[in-house]
């Protein structure tokens, strides 16, 4: 087979499609991104862009910690039970009422220590951002509805929908010359609340009034606390850094290491963009699951190693060219970062893979093993080290994350070490042909 017959052969495949219009779609998301980040930057300076950053960083983690694993237990759920939509909807509001009610309360009386180096007024800032966290629990929810539901392109629109009315109202703000901290936050909490109402309105046309199931209640929370601490240690690892560091930097530092975390991220957004759709398309094809969590490991690593070589060889000209000269000191994090997110995003795909094989629990191990490292590391070295300190932290990290998911994933499946090679994989792919687990 000729290589272009090769590509076309494999775009073929449902799931080769979904993922290649995830990629497309997450590009157009990153300069949604990207363009946030140059005006609220070049629009406030860095402390401006570090007061920001760590109130959304904050909100973002409370979110994971809270959402009790909502996402997975309802993407796994459906892609499995496809008819069971209003049921999932309606337990699972109701499991999560009193989480966010928690959340609200936890960060309310958090935050004057998360933010301890931060002004009085960024705090109180943060306080009130945090009510949006409801919002948020929310949107986990239905959006593990609508991955379950195997509507790859529905997911793709609401998440580069966030973003890009953002920018837009970012732009606006700049025009009137009303672009502050508190204006900025206006406009990430309104578009979660429209992104949640346009999407929720869809759901309930699709799978009708929200019902509450006690038995489903009790399956799916099994499932989503066993994977809440893959979720808590894993994503929440992915921002650990920037939610620890505002207690111990001022706000200049913040903003230096949140545009490093920024611009890096744009590699571990374009290696991730498979990730969540592991989960789904995995659990509902078990026969050849294992091959769908291989063959997108090695598509996620790739792509991070290319896109972080490409940045990294770029980092003072764009640096300056984007954010401005204040922010090239920054170049130094960002190529640490680089290399922590090209680790990360392979170590993401193989925790979904063992959820997959409903094995959640088995994928916190190494999550939590990374987050160890960043917070004992960051208290250990953060006031001295400063953000090059933190970089390498959270490098160190993801390497241990990678790791030991490819250990325990092999483990689990029982897949042989050949099965995992690169070449064997491209193999399988060229002929169609599954990886399969040793009989026990």
């Amino acid at each position: 087979m000729t290589e272009t017959g090769f590509v076309r052969a494999l775009l073929a495949r449902p799931f080769a499609r979904d993922v290649a219009l995830s990629y497309v779609f997450t590009v157009a998301s990153l300069v949604a991104n990207l363009l946030t980040g140059i005006i609220i930057a070049r629009t406030l300076g860095a402390a401006g862009r570090g007061e920001l950053a760590a109130i959304l960083a904050f909100t973002q983690v409370a979110t994971w910690i809270f959402a009790m694993g909502c996402n997975q237990a309802a993407s796994f759920h459906l892609a499995r039970h496809p008819t069971d939509g209003a049921r999932i909807i309606g337990t699972w509001l109701l499991l999560l009422a009193p989480f966010a009610v928690l959340g609200v309360a936890a960060s309310i009386a958090v935050l004057p220590i998360a933010l301890g180096a931060q002004r009085d007024a960024v705090v109180i800032l943060g306080q009130l951002f945090a009510t949006t966290l409801i919002l948020a629990l929310a949107m986990e929810l239905l959006q593990g509805v609508i991955l379950g539901d195997h509507r790859f392109l529905q997911w793709n629109l609401l998440r580069f929908a966030q973003p890009t009315g953002v920018a837009v109202i970012y732009a606006v703000l700049l025009v009137l010359d009303a672009l502050t901290v508190t204006s900025a936050l206006v406009a990430n909490g309104g578009m979660v609340a429209l992104i949640l109402v346009v999407s929720g309105a869809g759901l309930l046309r699709r799978h009708g009034r929200p019902r509450v199931d006690r038995r489903l209640a009790r399956s799916t929370f099994s499932y989503g606390f066993r994977v809440h601490g893959s979720n808590v240690a894993g994503t929440v690892n992915a921002r650990l850094d920037l939610a620890i560091i505002p207690a111990f930097l001022g706000a200049a530092s913040v903003g230096l290491y949140s545009v490093a975390t920024n611009v890096a991220a744009i590699v571990g957004t374009l290696a991730g963009s498979i990730v969540a759709l592991v989960l789904p398309a995995a659990a509902r094809r078990a026969d050849r699951g294992p091959a769908t969590v291989v063959a997108s490991m090695y598509i996620a690593f790739g792509i991070g190693a290319l896109g972080a070589l490409v940045i990294g060889a770029l980092a003072e000209p764009t640096l300056r060219l984007l954010y401005g000269a204040e922010f090239e000191a920054a170049s130094g994090p960002l190529r640490v970062l680089l290399v922590g997110y090209v680790l990360l995003m392979p170590g993401l795909v193989l925790s979904q893979g063992l959820s997959a094989v409903d094995r959640p629990f088995t994928g916190t191990i190494p999550h939590l093993a990374g987050a160890a490292v960043t917070v004992v590391g960051l208290l250990l070295f953060l006031s001295g080290g400063g953000i090059m300190a933190a970089a390498w932290i959270t490098t160190a990290a993801y390497a241990v994350v990678v790791v030991s998911a490819l250990v325990l994933y092999r483990s689990v499946t029982r897949l042989p070490w050949r099965a995992l090679s690169p070449a064997r994989t491209l193999s399988d792919l060229r002929s169609h042909t599954v990886p399969r687990a040793d009989q026990p």
